[in-house]
């Protein structure tokens, strides 16, 4: 019987003595390293990676900015909210001092009108950061002061000539010419909504004269 070589056996030999002498120090070094750190590009700037999932974008930030209003639209809006307040306070006056039913109940239409119309004209001062009067004007509150000495017939008179007819005639002129030259939309559309209003008020008031 012939003898079998043994030159293969003694190099397989070497090779498993050598795979289990390097393999644990190789698996060690391994696990010993520590995991790769992202690269610092990315660390350094996370609002950019939050600004990256944001679908608006830096839009958001332009849709939280007041937007800018007129000189000419800021001047009448002033003017439109002083009116509001001195015809509001000349209702008041009327609702709960007038013995005339037809006065009382105008005064209630004027209460309920304005009050209304300065829900919208605060929505347009939040909407572009500009405040509103908290009073009338000077000239309006000595005419509320002229109304709270009156009374009777005296009051019912001076309350429609000068709240119904008088103050709704300059009104409805002050609407309409801003309505033509506004450039603020949501001013022109609170002036679109408002103004019939104002001028049902001006009829009533006539009606009411011509008695």
């Amino acid at each position: 019987m012939k003898a079998r070589p043994f030159f293969p056996q003694v190099v397989s030999f070497a090779i498993v003595v050598l795979l289990c002498s390097s393999g644990p120090r190789a698996w060690s070094q391994q696990a010993a390293e520590p995991p790769a750190q992202p690269q610092l590009g990315h660390r350094a700037n996370p609002s950019a990676q939050a600004r990256d999932t944001n679908p608006e974008g830096s839009d958001t930030i332009a849709k939280s900015t007041p937007m800018a209003i007129g000189k000419a639209d800021r001047a009448f809006v002033t003017k439109a909210a002083a009116n509001g307040l001195f015809e509001m306070q000349a209702a008041k006056l009327a609702a709960s001092r007038s013995r005339d039913p037809a006065i009382k109940a105008f005064a209630e239409t004027l209460l309920r009108d304005h009050a209304k119309a300065g829900d919208g004209l605060r929505g347009i001062s939040l909407e572009h950061n500009y405040p509103l009067p908290d009073r009338p004007h000077k000239e309006q509150q000595a005419l509320i002061d002229r109304l709270s000495s009156k009374h009777g017939a005296e009051f019912d008179s001076l309350f429609l000539r000068q709240v119904g007819l008088v103050a709704h005639e300059e009104d409805i002129k002050a609407f309409r010419r801003a309505s033509r030259s506004t450039q603020t939309p949501d001013v022109k559309a609170w002036i679109e909504r408002t103004l019939p209003t104002l001028e049902a008020h001006l009829r009533q008031a006539q009606d009411m004269d011509k008695r």
